[in-house]
């Protein structure tokens, strides 16, 4: 079969389109005139600027007349800077097409204006008046990116735009500065929203009391600039939201706006805040989460501040929650809410008794000062559907929790636990195979886990002294177990300590101690041994070579190894 047949069969070339990188579907277009039909859709698809030398490239005369050439191809677009941003709207928007080309799909006289842009990433809104026109005329965008809000009314305008994208799924929203989008336009895109928005990522405040009946809030805060916000639209354009993301210093003390608008996300899965949290009203979002949230499935703190309590976390932990009281008080203050959603009313009783497994899938947590007892209860209370697991950065969760979560959760296929330097939380070696540990006469224990676990990251330490080769063999035996494991990446909790004296810890991988045990791991790509002083040497790199077919990368203690190079 000749490669022009291969190049005209849509499956094969899909095929071949995946697999190239920018570089090969340059090379491939200039091979020949069938090459070049047959590549010049994928090589011209995505167009990323990271750098200011292709944003320079990117503005020249030639680049211009290509994007003009081939504009119907082009459907991604990212990148910070405002003069490539600025090349693309005005080639895209042009009136007139200079070039005709027979790659160009047949179209229709008066839709020379309209973009086939699908994705549109731009990280500063310095050319705000270009974005509205980019917006306005990209009809069949399902991604939309922006970071930095302009301080003029053109962000009101760009919302009613976004509005009209009946295909949008992605909308995120970023300040990018201190200034937090205003709260007038948050309202105007709870109206404006578009129907098909799946997943919603905002810098918002949301200060200030939004119920549509506040004339008493008006009559006593005559002097309260709340007095005067415009109340949220009803009915919402949130009910196929999925997934939401809140990020900078997003604050509230009035339930109102959490009843108002959470209580209408029914297909909400996933929760995410990366930002500062010390005045949200935790009580308040999970009573309405348990209520009107019941797909909920993923928990996501990122940067949410050191100031979260135990009682915090434990709060947000139990938003899967079965839910069996119509309490709506808060643990976090004074949550008077005289004006509960018309929602609350319409569902049946059935409806609110209805009982709720605990069903966390994805739980992540960074940059948290501690995970106490209530909170280790409601995270462990989770352990039958938990998926994945990311605590980074944290003097957050003890050994123990560790232990248990690896050795009860079925589902397991993500365990990433890292606390920051200075913090001794790494899991006891024996504990891998015992616990509590026993220095004589281990009992190997198997983890739920072993047949679902595709990416561990563990910090491990020893109670008092190095394992003896025969414990470190236990130890290697249990860990090789996990054969599905893709990615193992182990610290030694002395080395993140800077102010360990203990022990280092069990440091030896040759396989006269174990390294052996690893046999059945197949499937790793990736292994990473921080910390460490292993014997490692040309014997047990001769044998990594022929038993783990797929590894692309090891580093162990000063061993740095890409394994698709020799070295």
């Amino acid at each position: 079969m000749s490669s022009t047949v291969l190049i005209k069969i849509p499956e094969l070339r899909d095929l071949l389109n995946d697999r190239l990188s920018q570089t090969d579907l340059v090379n491939c277009v200039l091979v020949s005139k069938s090459w070049h039909e047959g590549f010049t859709p994928k090589l011209w698809s995505k167009i990323k600027i990271s750098s200011p030398l292709q944003d320079a490239a990117f503005s020249q005369a030639a680049t211009r007349t290509a994007i003009r050439r081939y504009r119907r191809f082009i459907r991604s677009f990212s990148g910070p800077y405002p003069s490539s941003l600025k090349t693309l709207g005005n080639e895209l928007i042009a009136e007139s097409m200079d070039i005709v080309d027979p790659l160009q799909l047949s179209k229709e006289s008066n839709s020379d204006k309209c973009t086939e842009l699908r994705e549109l990433r731009r990280d500063y809104l310095l050319e705000e008046s270009l974005v509205l026109r980019l917006v306005e005329f990209s009809p069949e965008l399902r991604s939309l990116h922006l970071y930095g809000w302009c301080k003029e009314d053109s962000e009101l305008e760009l919302v009613r735009l976004i509005g009209k994208l009946e295909h949008l799924k992605t909308l995120t929203m970023f300040a990018g500065s201190p200034d937090l989008l205003p709260l007038e336009a948050f309202c105007a895109l709870l109206k404006y929203v578009p129907l098909s928005v799946e997943t919603l990522s905002i810098d918002c405040s949301l200060k200030g009391n939004l119920s549509h009946n506040n004339n008493n809030n008006n009559n006593n805060n005559n002097n309260n600039n709340t007095a005067q916000l415009p109340p949220l639209p009803k009915p919402m354009r949130l009910r196929a939201i999925k997934s939401l993301l809140f990020r900078g210093s997003a604050a509230n003390t009035d339930p109102s706006v959490w009843s108002s608008f959470l209580s209408e996300c029914h297909e909400l899965r996933s929760f995410s805040v990366s930002g500062n949290m010390m005045n949200w009203n935790v009580g308040r979002i999970v009573d309405i989460m348990q209520r009107y949230c019941p797909k909920l499935e993923e928990l996501h703190l990122t940067e949410a501040g050191r100031c979260i309590t135990d009682s915090y976390l434990a709060q947000l932990l139990s938003a899967c929650d079965d839910h069996t009281t119509n309490d709506t008080s808060s643990a976090g203050g004074d949550t008077n809410d005289t004006n509960i959603t018309p929602l609350i009313e319409s569902l049946s009783l059935q409806e609110q008794q209805t009982e709720r497994r605990a069903k966390w899938k994805v739980i992540e947590l960074t940059h948290i000062p501690s995970m106490g007892p209530l909170s280790t209860e409601a995270l462990l209370a989770h352990t039958p559907t938990l998926e994945k697991v990311i605590v980074m950065d944290g003097k957050i969760m003890d050994a123990d929790t560790q232990y248990q979560i690896l050795l009860q959760s079925p589902n397991l296929n993500t365990f990433k636990v890292v606390p920051d330097r200075g913090g001794i939380f790494g899991i006891n070696s024996l504990q891998l195979i015992s616990s509590p540990p026993q220095p004589q006469g281990i009992i190997e224990v198997p983890w739920a886990c072993e047949t679902t676990l595709r990416t561990l990251w563990l910090a491990i330490r020893t109670p008092t002294a190095p394992l003896t080769p025969a414990q470190q063999r236990l130890v290697m035996r249990q860990i090789g177990r996990l054969h599905q494991l893709t990615e193992l990446r182990l610290f030694n909790d002395q080395y993140m300590n800077y102010n360990s004296t203990g022990s280092p810890g069990f440091t030896d991988f040759s396989l006269a101690n174990g390294l052996d045990e690893w046999e059945g791991m197949k499937a790793l790509k990736v292994v990473g041994l921080a910390g460490f002083e292993p014997s490692f040497g040309d014997i047990e790199k001769a044998w990594v070579e022929e038993t783990w077919p797929l590894l692309e990368r090891i580093d162990v203690g000063r061993i740095h190894w890409d394994c698709s190079h020799d070295e």
